[in-house]
């Protein structure tokens, strides 16, 4: 819309089959960078040891935890995903051996691996935004044992049913991505000034309506 050209910096992160390909769609310009100036620098995965390659994937991810912020909580975030993508990588072969013994169909493996790195990253996620790692492990306790609580449908009927559109506007959308019906970027001058405009003033009542502004940019304590 202000006429620059940005890099595509995340690709549908949450469909990803693994970690490392998780990291491959998810902030991609950060990923990048710490690959290109810290994950090579080191080695990268041109070395004979197993353990030394070991070694410089979790030194990456320690080094991107504490890039987010002096705390413990996102060291354990960068700990995590780091033992994620080793473990991943090491039980390849295992898993992939298990899968064509069992017969399991492709889309069924596929959709079982999306589950699966999905909920391994929501769980970093919550070290992530907690205050202290303790407070990150009550409420993993906490969503593995009180299960008689009641679900939190929002603050008004309103909010709960614009909420509930708005994600299956946004399965639809991510869906035609998939598909490859809808391109990830396609030029805006391409449509008329009826189709840009309109969206343009959606977009900006939108973020006026539900953007949240009491709360700090994350980013702006590094």
């Amino acid at each position: 819309m202000l006429g620059i050209d940005l890099m595509q910096n995340f690709n549908l992160p949450y469909m990803a089959t693994s970690i490392a390909d998780f990291w491959r769609r998810w902030h991609i310009s950060l990923s990048t960078w710490f690959r290109d100036y810290v994950y090579f620098p080191l080695g990268g995965n041109r070395i004979d040891s197993q353990w030394l390659w070991a070694r410089n994937v979790m030194v990456v991810f320690v080094v991107s935890g504490i890039w987010h912020g002096a705390s413990w909580t996102y060291f354990v975030w960068g700990v995590l995903h780091g033992l994620y993508l080793v473990l991943g990588a090491w039980t390849r072969p295992v898993r992939a051996r298990l899968a064509d013994r069992l017969r399991i169909p492709t889309k069924v493996l596929w959709c079982w691996q999306v589950f699966v790195t999905f909920h391994l990253v929501l769980v970093s996620w919550v070290f992530f935004r907690a205050r202290t790692v303790t407070d990150a492990c009550r409420i993993l306790w906490t969503m593995m044992t009180d299960w008689t609580g009641q679900l939190y449908l929002g603050p008004s009927q309103l909010a709960t049913i614009l909420a509930a559109a708005l994600v299956a506007l946004l399965l639809i959308v991510q869906l035609g991505q998939i598909r490859g019906w809808l391109p990830f970027y396609r030029s805006a001058r391409k449509h008329g000034w009826y189709v840009r405009w309109p969206a343009y003033v959606t977009l900006i009542l939108l973020i006026a309506m539900l953007g949240v502004t009491a709360n700090d940019f994350i980013y702006f304590q590094f």
